[in-house]
């Protein structure tokens, strides 16, 4: 009896807030404590960081749920959610990375302001204003079938409006797993030395 076909299913949710300045320490410490948890193995800590502290608390602002606001356990300023595209060049590293191709695994984030329209052939943002290294400044955590990556924004980074953003491999150039375009009406507008922000991605892989 021959084996029935699946196809793989690769499903991607990105995440972007703004933060008042003052809540830079609360934010870097709780990217901090997420990659820390993975390193250790502590997959339950993980869990209940991101579900509770970070993602949880995006999707509740943008439920239009009442999220506290303290300096102990601050809220962002405005949230943003989007499902967008994995990249081709993406997904061939992927696979390297798989068959043990290559070593170079995605550990920086980017952002940009960008308008064009992502698409599986983007090999780049459009217009990148900032990276930053998530093995200093974000997480990268893997559980189950889900992969997740994430990155706290130096109050110092230029001024812009993050429009779009992405995982890539490395500090300049390199490949990117992702584009995302986030929807004009959730775009955060970030202002040097007076905010923040925090971005974030789930990528989630099944089979159908």
């Amino acid at each position: 009896m021959a084996e029935e076909e699946r196809d793989v299913l690769l499903q991607d949710v990105n995440l972007a807030a703004l933060w008042d300045v003052r809540d830079y320490p609360f934010v870097k410490k709780l990217f901090d404590k997420i990659r820390v948890a993975e390193e250790l193995g502590h997959n339950d800590k993980v869990h209940e960081l991101i579900e509770i502290d970070w993602e949880g608390k995006v999707n509740r602002m943008l439920e239009g749920q009442y999220i506290p606001d303290t300096p102990e356990n601050p809220k962002p300023l405005e949230v943003s959610r989007k499902n967008d595209v994995i990249t081709n060049v993406g997904m061939g590293r992927i696979v390297s990375i798989l068959v043990g191709k290559t070593n170079l695994r995605f550990t920086h984030y980017a952002s940009g302001d960008g308008t064009a329209i992502a698409t599986i052939g983007d090999t780049k943002l459009q217009h990148e204003r900032f990276r930053i290294a998530m093995t200093t400044d974000g997480f990268m955590t893997a559980a189950g079938t889900v992969a997740r990556y994430g990155a706290v924004m130096i109050p110092s980074a230029p001024s812009h409006t993050i429009s779009e953003s992405g995982v890539v491999d490395v500090a300049t150039v390199g490949t990117f797993l992702n584009r995302t375009l986030y929807p004009a009406s959730q775009r955060i507008v970030h202002t040097i030395l007076e905010d923040f922000y925090s971005l974030s991605i789930a990528l989630y892989l099944s089979s159908i």
